[in-house]
């Protein structure tokens, strides 16, 4: 009785483990950071990926919603705080969304995904978790409007071929 027991939950910290390096591997090789967020408390916990997006010590930073407004650009901020209570006031299932955000003395134009995570009684929202990428600038404007126009197909145009020295078929050497 006790040993298996004892077995077994060895074998299932082992799988959450490995499980947990694995998408640890997959947020950092994707560029993405998550935050976990206690919505009745406030409280905040974000992956290492997240605080590096921000050019922040990992074991430092400490995320609230009054730095996140800080850091979002000025043309940005009133739509984006808007969206986000409309999704924690849980009259949105999802959230997402492009803003500019502060890093260091230049902006990231980050895209966002929002989604609840659990409720409580009365369908009040108690934990919803995001995932935060920087956009790159050919990715930006594939993202955008991908967006925009949802269904579209939008895949990028190959970029156009430079030619590098002389062409064969101009004769030239």
């Amino acid at each position: 009785g006790s040993w298996s027991d004892v077995t077994e939950r060895h074998r299932t910290e082992a799988l959450l483990e490995a499980n947990e390096r694995r998408l640890q591997l997959a947020f950092r090789a994707s560029k993405q950071g998550l935050i976990d967020i206690d919505v009745p408390t406030g409280r905040t916990m974000v992956s290492r990926e997240y605080a590096e997006l921000f050019d922040q010590d990992p074991e430092t930073f400490v995320e609230s919603e009054d730095t996140w407004a800080a850091r979002l650009h000025p043309d940005d901020r009133d739509r984006c705080v808007a969206e986000f209570n409309t999704f924690l006031n849980g009259k949105s299932e999802s959230y997402r969304t492009e803003v500019r955000q502060r890093v260091g003395t230049g902006w990231k134009w980050i895209l966002t995904h929002g989604e609840i995570v659990e409720r409580g009684t009365h369908a009040a929202l108690l934990a919803a978790n995001g995932r935060y990428r920087q956009l790159y600038d050919k990715q930006y404007r594939f993202e955008r409007d991908r967006f925009i126009n949802p269904g579209e197909d939008f895949t990028p145009e190959p970029e156009p071929l430079v030619a590098r020295g002389p062409s064969r078929s101009s004769g030239a050497l």
